[in-house]
């Protein structure tokens, strides 16, 4: 009861509250090193922050160009920093597609924009660039095209209804080897989701030889008891470097959620099963993590996923989700706070 009191007088204002933690429990610790890194590290122009600064403004770039109004002169605070990102890009990125989606986006914008001397220094910049080596066999390009088709969605709703509650968590296994390039599949489809400008902050660490793999399924918590069934597990990390302020240290979190899903949906069309199991910010258990896999300040582990195909001789829980009624929720509170005035 006292220590409720006392958390209740600490939680009374957002400085109490971080005075709370830095004099009583350090339970925040190693996320505020971890985003305190990450902000030095975009700052310091590493190889990743400088990705995700291109990825960032060219699809910035992108809604401005697809705007229904589109104004005459956009992006010109940045564009001088996005141009100096695509040429560090050209000179040590394997990545061609996205190379050549800057490229074919920036030709578009230059070619739209009203050119002011700070805009047209940026053009000038940008017209110096060997781009020789993005040359495609496709002649497609990689920039905003009008959203035109004849045909419906080919997955029906009961279709999609259907694989979505066909899915469970499964933590049993059948002793069989997954081809790496089946698991690539999946992955291939879950990069099409949703990503705050497209940054895509994030990577699969991957464990399936068994020497490491049984090393590696004894680091999370929730898995104790089928762990050594576990034919492949995945460490979902995000990486804080991708941000340049502190205001958007959640998003690793997020569009590690956004991949996970459709990644797990992914890998029921391939018949393979998984379990989607928890990280929780412990930091003994982080610690081991951090050296097993070499994670750096600015990298955090957001959660691991246990992949297999399943036995299907167990049972599975049933997973009663909540209604409709509980979830729906329309107008509510602004019609409530309107009415309170």
């Amino acid at each position: 009861m006292k220590n409720q009191r006392i958390r209740k007088f600490f939680a009374s204002s957002p400085f109490l509250s971080s005075l709370y933690y830095t004099l009583f429990d350090d339970s925040f610790h190693r996320e505020h090193q971890s985003v305190l890194a990450g902000v030095v590290e975009y700052g310091e122009k590493s190889e990743f922050s400088q990705k995700s600064l291109l990825r960032r403004n060219i699809h910035r770039i992108e809604k401005g160009l697809t705007t229904e109004i589109r104004k005459e002169i956009f992006a010109e605070s940045y564009i001088e920093a996005t141009v100096l990102a695509f040429e560090n890009e050209l000179s040590s990125s394997i990545d061609k597609p996205s190379l050549k989606w800057a490229n074919d986006v920036l030709s578009r914008y230059f070619d739209t924009v009203e050119k002011t001397p700070r805009i047209l220094s940026a053009w000038s910049h940008y017209k110096t660039l060997d781009i020789s080596k993005l040359q495609f066999e496709i002649h497609k390009k990689f920039e905003p095209q009008l959203l035109v088709s004849t045909e419906v969605c080919s997955v029906s709703y009961d279709d999609f209804k259907s694989l979505s509650e066909g899915r469970r968590s499964i933590r049993s296994y059948q002793n069989k080897k997954i081809p790496r390039e089946v698991l690539a599949k999946a992955i291939e489809v879950s990069l099409n989701s949703p990503s705050a400008c497209n940054r895509q902050p994030f990577e699969f660490r991957i464990f399936d030889e068994p020497d490491l793999l049984k090393k590696a399924v004894k680091l999370p918590m929730g898995c104790r008891t089928f762990a050594e069934g576990i034919p492949i597990i995945i460490f979902l990390v995000g990486d804080l470097s991708a941000y340049e302020s502190e205001r958007d240290r959640h998003l690793i979190f997020i569009d590690g959620g956004l991949i996970t899903m459709s990644f797990i949906l992914a890998l029921e069309t391939l018949n393979l099963a998984s379990c989607v199991i928890g990280w929780p910010d412990i930091e003994l258990r982080e610690r081991k993590l951090e050296k097993f896999i070499g994670l750096k300040k600015h990298q955090r582990c957001i959660l691991c996923i246990a992949v297999g195909y399943p036995n299907r001789e167990v049972e599975v829980p049933y997973c009663q989700k909540r209604s409709l009624d509980e979830i729906l929720n329309y107008n509510r509170e602004l019609a409530e706070n309107e009415y309170s005035d």
